[in-house]
């Protein structure tokens, strides 16, 4: 019998444990004031930024946020999932983002020591899961993502607008959210097209691929209309968890034809660099 992905990594490193390290320091008084006024990180949010928060969505405290997102209920489970392990973990950084960014703002206000220990468990914590911090500065609001090398690259070459979405369609919220994934992927075949002649010099099954199945796959068109022209049975009787898995391969393809035209200014770099070095 295969094992889960949280039993692989259960008999490597003892997640439940570092979750209730986490927990613990998170809870603790990590910021005082010169004043010798002390806060745990909850309590600074809740005191001078929560009210005025881009994400509170109309919660009128933390208390009332973790209610609306179940964080207590989280691990009642003898065996917690990992993305309830990635829902508590993304509320400890987004509260602790916001108490960076009033501390950084705020020179009469410090840390004590255990705020470095939560923050190196957590970064420990996060490569072991092998998931990453994405900081949304204008939203104000972290994301905990699967780490995916391509989706690194290929965030940091396309239009901002468009690299928050590449980035959100990797989130454990997505899953099973085959509109918004669908939304994203329209996205990013939008910014393909007007690169679809040099991709298809580059690699022709590729660039057909892609646009066969943005075309095909009820996405670009409605091909579960059966009165439409294009109408696609094989699609209509899909279900709809086989569909999610034919759009994350889509999302996979469209990554690699962003690499695959960036890396063409790439190897000229490099051809330039032999006929300098050759001189």
């Amino acid at each position: 019998m295969r094992k889960s992905n949280f039993q692989i990594l259960q008999e490597h490193f003892d997640l439940r444990k570092e979750r209730k390290r986490i927990e613990k320091l998170f809870k603790d008084i990590l910021f005082y004031k010169d004043d010798s006024t002390e806060w745990s990180p909850e309590e600074l949010v809740d005191q001078y930024l929560f009210y005025n928060w881009k994400q509170r969505n109309r919660c009128i405290d933390l208390a009332d946020m973790k209610e609306v997102l179940c964080i207590d209920d989280l691990f009642e489970d003898d065996e917690p999932s990992i993305d309830n392990l990635v829902k508590y973990l993304e509320y400890v950084v987004n509260i602790l983002y916001l108490a960076e960014s009033y501390m950084k703002n705020n020179d009469k206000i410090n840390y004590y020591k255990n705020y470095i220990v939560l923050r190196e468990n957590l970064n420990t914590l996060l490569d072991n899961i092998n998931h990453e911090i994405h900081l949304c500065k204008n939203d104000e609001k972290a994301l905990i993502v699967p780490k995916n090398e391509a989706v690194t690259a290929v965030a940091d070459i396309v239009k901002p607008e468009i690299a928050l979405k590449v980035i959100k369609y990797n989130h454990y919220l997505l899953k099973g959210d085959i509109e918004t994934k669908k939304s994203i992927l329209l996205d990013l075949g939008e910014n393909l097209e007007p690169k679809r002649k040099e991709l298809k010099e580059l690699d022709k099954t590729l660039e057909s691929n892609i646009f066969y199945l943005l075309n095909n796959m009820n996405i670009r068109h409605n091909n579960k209309d059966k009165s439409g022209k294009n109408y696609k049975e094989f699609v209509y009787e899909m279900e709809l968890n086989q569909l999610e898995e034919w759009y994350d391969e889509i999302y996979q393809l469209q990554l690699l034809a962003f690499l695959l035209i960036k890396n063409v200014e790439r190897n000229k770099k490099i051809e330039d660099l032999k006929i300098k070095m050759g001189k």
